[in-house]
């Protein structure tokens, strides 16, 4: 995206040059609160997402404890079979005493999903962290992907990020023939994970294995965690980089500008199964290039290619909200039949076609 698209939708929807504010900076990092609750967000958009590794290295981490932590699973199928989806998740939380879960589905989007006004299923990874996002009634959230395992010492990164204030940016690898027993133990094909891991992970830069203060364009995948009052100033993950990718980077460009105390993690660290990503599904959600406003302006600068428009149009502006707003802050109050019915239509642009004539 170029100067002149970005210019042409800050007029059309007023939105203006934000640079740092160092008081928003102070409010967030000098806090330190006493015996916090933190939710957890549980992100899947798969028919088995292995969601029963994830809570035996949880519980393996909290030592059977979950005081002061709520869960939401993001659950992309919750939309068209919620008791369904309800009755075959709650098998595998309903063991441990205490355990506050909120099972929920993503919020509408025109691209994604049974509210969609495009003819087929689009890329929107943001989309379901910001309905963890509104969903969530902490200070503080964790965001982690399915197909995951959470190593030892996760917890404690999250804990002291909590009671901080600090953002935490998890690692991870992706491995191969990844399993975890009830106990939280894991196994994996041990050739996989050099292959796989985090490119961040041995940079010469990381000298604590704890947690390292690093720039928001650090956070990439995986795992991290961040006041949730943090989040929704920057009005969540930015819509503009749906069907096309780099939400998490350009995101975390943004997050920069409104806070410095972002923390890289070894020790914030999750195993995926890679080989079970490509599982096939009965649906897809198809990666294109997303194209806005006139059709004249559907290419981005020369040579390069959308996802990388994305972060050279973010890293050249001083904003911290997003280019297309999601007022999240409004979406709290709001059911699904009330934001569908709201939806632009004349923002989303597919292949030089309105979306609208793409049904």
């Amino acid at each position: 995206m170029n100067n002149k698209i970005a210019s042409i939708l800050r007029q059309k929807y007023k939105i203006q040059k934000y640079r740092i504010n160092p008081k928003i900076i102070q409010e967030n990092s000098n806090i330190v609160q006493e015996n916090p609750t933190i939710t957890i967000a549980y992100i899947t958009c798969r028919s088995n997402p292995k969601i029963e590794w994830f809570f035996y290295s949880l519980n393996r981490e909290l030592k059977g404890q979950f005081k002061n932590i709520k869960i939401i699973i993001v659950d992309y199928l919750f939309q068209f079979y919620p008791n369904e989806r309800y009755t075959e998740f709650k098998k595998h939380y309903q063991r441990y005493e205490n355990i506050n879960i909120k099972h929920i589905a993503p919020l509408p989007c025109p691209v994604q999903g049974k509210y969609k006004i495009s003819s087929q299923n689009f890329f929107a990874a943001g989309l379901a962290r910001n309905s963890a996002f509104v969903a969530c009634d902490t200070d503080y959230i964790v965001c982690i992907d399915d197909l995951s395992v959470i190593k030892e010492g996760w917890f404690k990164v999250i804990e002291w990020g909590c009671k901080n204030n600090y953002v935490v940016l998890g690692s991870y690898a992706k491995v191969n023939n990844l399993t975890c027993d009830e106990h939280g133990n894991y196994t994996y094909d041990l050739d996989s994970y050099s292959k796989n891991l985090d490119s961040r992970f041995n940079n010469p830069y990381i000298k604590n294995n704890f947690a390292t203060k690093v720039s928001g364009s650090w956070l990439y995948g995986a795992s991290f965690g961040m006041p949730c009052k943090l989040a929704m100033q920057l009005d969540g993950f930015d819509s503009i980089c749906n069907t096309i990718g780099s939400e998490d980077s350009e995101f975390g460009i943004r997050l920069g500008r409104l806070t410095n105390e972002i923390y890289y993690s070894k020790t914030l660290f999750s195993f995926e199964d890679d080989l079970l990503h490509f599982v096939p599904e009965n649906y897809s959600f198809k990666r294109i290039s997303m194209v806005l406003t006139d059709k004249t302006l559907m290419h981005t600068k020369k040579g390069k290619n959308s996802d990388h428009a994305i972060i050279e149009n973010v890293m050249e502006s001083n904003n911290y909200l997003p280019f297309l707003p999601n007022n999240l802050i409004e979406l709290k109050d709001k059911n699904p039949e009330e934001i569908a019915k709201n939806f632009d239509k004349s923002i989303y642009w597919v292949n030089g076609e309105l979306i609208s004539k793409c049904l």
